[in-house]
């Protein structure tokens, strides 16, 4: 029988809830989180015991011990961290959730978004002026081909988390 499984992450801008509705559904299963695995960007589970658990993202930069064991007092287990502000925690179902109120997840959910708006806009400038430059080439070698590609990847990478979050807060002023 396996031990180890990999699921690849949905992504938190666009299927948040996807993600914690698969976590709680593997633990119960059995699979329960291990790592994340990079840059292929995949969760890493264990076979173990099955459990009831809830999971929830907390978007903090630079935290401390303090920040950890505000959760922890809670009933909330961190489970990783990705990057220096991406936390994701679990918790036995019945806990508290950790936003209880939608301002708080409101001004997380809009400092995270400004931080993707800044990638994008120089993502969006190195990939622009790239392609202008590539107008006034005489030859095009594989230097620019290997700086076209990661300058693309760049701009997938940060635009579309910010178009996800926008559409989150959107989402969330209607209501």
């Amino acid at each position: 029988m396996k031990e180890k499984k990999y699921v690849l992450i949905g992504g938190y801008a666009f299927l948040e809830k996807n993600d914690m509705k698969k976590l709680k559904n593997l633990a119960k299963q059995g699979w329960l989180i291990d790592g994340v695995v990079l840059p292929i960007l995949c969760y890493r589970f264990k076979k173990g015991e099955p459990k009831n658990l809830d999971f929830a993202v907390d978007y903090q930069k630079n935290v401390g011990e303090d920040y950890f064991s505000l959760f922890k007092s809670a009933g909330w287990k961190h489970e990783l961290t990705l990057g220096d502000e991406l936390h994701l925690f679990s918790a036995p179902e019945g806990i508290k959730p950790i936003y209880t109120d939608n301002t708080s997840k409101f001004d997380n959910l809009e400092t995270i978004a400004g931080k993707f708006k800044v990638s994008s806009i120089y993502s969006l400038i190195i990939f622009t002026s790239l392609i202008i430059i590539s107008r006034f080439l005489q030859e095009i070698n594989i230097i620019y081909y290997i700086l076209i590609t990661i300058s693309f990847v760049a701009v997938i990478f940060t635009s579309l988390p910010y178009l996800g979050y926008k559409y989150k807060l959107k989402k969330m002023r209607k209501n």
